[in-house]
C-alpha cells in the first residue's frame, strides 16, 4: 500500500489554512503525515498550525520562498510519496484516494499532476484569474505526459524527486513563488515519466488585487527568462502555448498598437481616417487572435464553477490579456538583466580572489578544524586525542555567530579546507560555509570526508550548492583499503558501503552542478601498497570522480618523517604514471588542469624534501595560510599543531588584529624563515610555490600535459612495489 506525505508550504497564511487542512483531515484515505513548511511568516501561521492536532511543523529560519519550503518538507516526509497542495487551496474528500489510484495503477509514473477550480471568482481579476488558468489545464490536459505540472496540486514518488531534483532553481528564484515548479516538474520528467490529469482537482481561492496580478505576471516573465537561459531543466514544456502562446501575444499587442495611433490622431487631425482604418484593422487582428481564449471563456458555463461574462467585463478580460503581455515585456527584460548582473558578478568575484592570493598582508587560505567530533577512530589521525575528546573540546567550539565575525574581519579568503573529525558532523556545516561565502568572499571550499554520514553529507552538500552557488566546492573521499579492511582501520562497521552510497548521491548531484568536485584521497604506504591497483580499479568502476590524489602518511609532531622515506622514489614514479593516465581519461576542464598542475609539482617536491631533507622554497605560513581548530585556537600550519600563536577569542575574532598585537610577523621572521622550516605536509607546497616565481614555469607546465618522469610509462597499471627492479 503506497503511503503519502502531504507538504503544505505556508507564508502568511494564517487566513486560508484552515480551510485547507481542514479539507486534508477530511480525505476518504488518510496520508501518513501531514506537514506544514512555515516559510518564516509573520502573521499566526505558526499557531493556527499548532492548533491542529496530528499536523507536523517545519519552521524555516529564513524565508526561501514555495520551492525552497517544498524541498525542506520533501526532506522530513517519510511517505512513498509527496504530495503538494498550497495553503490557499482545498481538497475535495477523493483527492488524496484518486492521487494513491493513479501511482498503484501505473508504477512507472513518477508524478502525477491535477488542476485548479475557481468557484468563488467575482471580481474582474479573479475572473482572470480563472480563466487564464482553466486556458492552461485544458492545454495540458491534451498532451498529459508532456505537460509541466502545478506545484500547489502535484504529487510525486519521495525516490523519483531525490534522483531527479537539482535545487539550482532556489538559487535563483529565492523568495519567489513562481516557475520553480516547472522547473521541478521538467526535471522529473526527465528522469521518469509524468502525467498530468483533470480528474484530480483543488479549489483555489481567488486573487482579487491588481497590484498582484502585475507583480505576478512580471515575476513569470522574468523566471521564465532565467530559467531558459541558465538552462534550469532539459528539455522543453507547453507552458507558453498553454498560456495562449505567441497567437494571444501578439492579440495583446495589437491592443496597445492603438493607443500610439490614437495619440498621432490627436497630434495630427489630418491623420483622423487613416487612424480609424489602422484601429478598426488592430481590433479586427485582436478578435481574429484572441477567438481559441475568449471562445474558451464564453463557454465556461459548460465547466465546473461558471461565472457571468457580460460585455463590460469582457472587454476588460481583454485589457488585461493587454496588460499581462505588457508584464511579460517588462519581466523578459529584467530577467536578461538579471542574468548579466549574476554573470558579471560573479566573473568579478573570481578576478579579485585570484587577486587576493598575491595581496600585501592578506592570508589566502585557513585550514579549519570546524570539529573534533568524528564518527571514525583511524589510528593514523594525527588529531586522534582532540577527536578522542570531542566531548569536551564541543564546550569550547566555536559557535555560528562567533564564525561569522571571524569571516567577516578577514574581508576576503579565497580558499578554506575543513577538517576534523569528521566535518559533517558538525550540525550546522552549511551555515558556517555560508558564513565564509556571504562574509569573506570565500570562492573555494574543500571538504575531506570519510563519507559514512550519507544523508548527512547529501544534505549538507545539497544546501551548500543551493546557498552559495558561485563556489567551488570539493568532496574529498578518504580509501585507504577496500571493504572490510577499509572498515577496520578507520572502525566504522558498513563505513565502505556507506561511503559508497555517499558516492553515488553524489552523483546524481554532480549532473547539474559543474562546480561540485569529488576527489579520492588514498595513502602510499607498505600496508596496502600491493592492494594500490585494486583500490584504484574499484574507484575507477564504482565512483564518479574528478580526481584521486595519493599522499604518504606523516607522523604527528615530527617535520620530514623517516620511516617511510625509502618510498618516496616509487611514489612519484607511481603518481606520476597514475596521473598521466587519468589526465587521459578525466578531461581538460580548466579548474581539473590547474588542481592536476599544483599537485604534479607538489609530488615532486615532496620526494625531495622527504628523501633528501631538501629545502626547495620559503613557507608562508601566518602570512598567507593559518590553521584554526575548533576552539578558536590558531597555529601556523598542522604540522606545527603545538606552536599555538593564540586564541581569536582574545582578539575580537580579528586575525589582523591578533596579528599585530601579538607581533606574529616577527614569529615568522624568526621561527620559519631564518630557520628554514621544512616538511613534508603536502598541503604546504601548494600555496608556497605561488609565491615562489622559480616555480610558475613548472605550474604553467602542467597546465598543459602531466610531469611525467624519464624512464616511465604515462599508463602504467604497474604496482609502485612491484618497479623496485626497474
Amino acid at each position: 500500500m503506497i503511503t503519502a506525505s502531504i507538504l503544505i508550504p505556508a507564508y502568511n497564511c494564517a487566513a486560508a489554512l484552515p480551510d485547507c487542512l481542514e479539507s486534508i483531515q477530511k480525505q476518504t484515505i488518510q496520508p501518513l503525515e501531514i506537514i506544514v513548511i512555515d516559510d518564516s511568516s509573520t502573521d499566526d501561521t505558526v499557531a493556527v498550525t499548532n492548533s491542529f492536532e496530528g499536523v507536523k511543523l517545519v519552521q524555516r529560519e529564513e524565508r526561501g520562498g514555495a520551492g525552497a519550503a517544498r524541498a525542506s518538507g520533501v526532506r522530513m516526509a517519510k511517505g512513498d510519496i509527496v504530495v503538494f497542495i498550497d495553503s490557499d487551496c482545498m481538497a475535495p474528500p477523493d483527492w488524496l484516494e484518486k492521487i494513491a489510484a493513479k501511482f498503484t495503477e501505473n508504477p512507472e509514473i513518477g508524478a502525477v499532476g491535477g488542476m485548479y477550480r475557481h468557484c468563488h471568482a467575482k471580481s474582474l481579476i479573479s475572473k482572470f484569474g480563472k480563466f487564464e488558468e482553466e486556458y492552461v489545464h485544458s492545454i495540458f490536459a491534451l498532451t498529459p505526459d508532456d505537460s509541466a505540472l502545478t506545484g500547489g496540486n502535484m504529487a510525486v514518488r519521495r525516490s523519483v524527486w531525490n534522483e531527479a531534483r537539482s535545487g539550482r532553481e532556489l538559487i535563483h528564484f529565492q523568495q519567489v513563488a513562481s516557475s520553480e515548479d516547472t522547473v521541478v516538474a521538467n526535471e522529473i520528467r526527465s528522469v521518469s515519466s509524468t502525467i498530468f490529469t483533470d480528474e484530480i482537482f483543488v479549489f483555489h481561492l481567488p486573487k482579487n488585487d491588481f497590484r498582484g496580478f502585475f507583480r505576478r505576471n512580471i515575476l513569470r516573465a522574468r523566471t521564465r527568462m532565467m530559467s531558459n537561459l541558465l538552462k534550469l531543466s532539459s528539455g522543453g514544456d507547453n507552458l507558453f502555448a498553454a498560456f495562449g502562446g505567441f497567437r494571444l501575444f501578439w492579440a495583446a499587442m495589437a491592443i496597445w498598437v492603438i493607443f500610439p495611433i490614437s495619440i498621432a490622431m490627436t497630434i495630427f487631425p489630418d491623420t483622423l481616417w487613416p487612424g480609424i482604418l489602422a484601429i478598426a484593422a488592430a481590433l479586427i487582428l485582436h478578435y481574429v487572435l484572441a477567438l481559441p481564449f475568449f471562445g474558451f471563456v464564453n463557454s465556461n458555463d459548460q465547466r465546473p464553477c461558471p461565472v457571468k461574462i457580460g460585455l463590460v467585463e469582457n472587454i476588460g478580460l481583454r485589457l488585461l490579456v493587454a496588460c499581462r503581455a505588457a508584464c511579460w515585456v517588462v519581466g523578459t527584460l529584467l530577467g536578461i538583466g538579471q542574468y548579466l548582473r549574476e554573470k558579471i558578478q560573479y566573473y568579478t568575484k573570481i578576478i579579485l580572489s585570484i587577486l587576493n592570493f598575491w595581496w600585501p598582508g592578506r592570508i589566502s587560505k585557513m585550514f579549519y578544524f570546524v570539529t573534533s567530533k568524528c564518527n571514525a577512530r583511524c589510528e593514523f589521525c594525527f588529531n586522534l586525542e582532540n577527536v578522542i575528546n570531542w566531548k569536551q573540546r564541543q564546550a569550547t567550539e566555536l559557535t555560528l555567530d562567533e564564525v561569522e565575525k571571524l569571516a567577516s574581519n578577514l574581508n576576503r579568503l579565497p580558499y578554506l579546507t575543513f577538517s576534523g573529525g569528521e566535518p559533517f558532523a558538525r550540525v550546522d556545516l552549511p551555515k558556517v560555509v555560508r558564513a565564509f561565502y556571504d562574509k569573506a568572499q570565500t570562492m573555494w571550499v574543500t571538504i575531506p570526508t570519510n563519507g559514512a554520514l550519507t544523508k548527512k553529507i547529501i544534505d549538507d552538500t545539497f544546501d551548500i550548492l543551493t546557498t552559495c552557488p558561485d563556489l567551488f566546492l570539493t568532496i574529498q573521499f578518504s580509501i585507504d583499503s577496500l571493504h572490510e579492511a577499509h572498515d577496520k582501520s578507520r572502525k566504522i562497521k558498513g563505513g565502505f558501503d556507506a561511503m559508497l552510497k555517499t558516492a553515488e548521491l553524489l552523483s546524481l548531484l554532480r549532473r547539474h552542478y559543474k562546480n561540485l568536485r569529488v576527489q579520492i584521497n588514498t595513502p602510499y604506504d607498505t600496508f596496502n601498497l600491493r592492494d594500490l591497483d585494486s583500490i584504484r580499479s574499484f574507484c575507477k568502476a564504482n565512483i564518479d570522480f574528478d580526481q584521486q590524489l595519493f599522499y604518504m602518511f606523516r607522523e604527528d609532531g615530527t617535520l620530514i618523517s623517516d620511516k617511510n622515506a625509502h618510498l618516496a622514489d616509487d611514489f612519484l614514479k607511481f603518481i606520476q604514471n597514475h596521473d598521466a593516465a587519468e589526465w587521459k581519461e578525466k578531461g581538460h576542464n580548466l579548474w581539473g588542469l590547474a588542481v592536476r598542475a599544483l599537485q604534479g609539482v607538489t609530488y615532486e617536491d615532496t620526494r625531495r624534501i622527504k628523501k633528501n631533507k631538501e629545502f626547495i622554497r620559503s613557507c608562508h605560513a601566518t602570512q598567507d595560510f593559518i590553521t584554526l581548530y575548533d576552539d578558536g585556537s590558531i597555529t601556523p600550519c598542522e604540522v606545527l599543531s603545538t606552536t599555538t600563536l593564540g586564541n581569536i577569542r582574545d582578539h575580537d575574532f580579528d586575525y589582523y588584529k591578533m596579528k599585530k598585537n601579538t607581533n606574529i610577523n616577527k614569529f615568522h621572521k624568526e621561527q620559519i624563515i631564518d630557520t628554514k622550516c621544512n616538511c613534508e605536509w603536502m598541503c604546504a607546497p601548494s600555496i608556497n610555490m605561488l609565491y615562489h616565481p622559480p616555480t610558475w614555469y613548472r605550474i604553467l607546465t602542467g597546465l598543459f600535459r602531466p610531469n611525467i618522469s624519464k624512464g616511465t610509462q604515462p599508463a602504467s597499471d604497474t604496482p609502485a612495489i612491484v618497479n623496485k627492479a626497474d
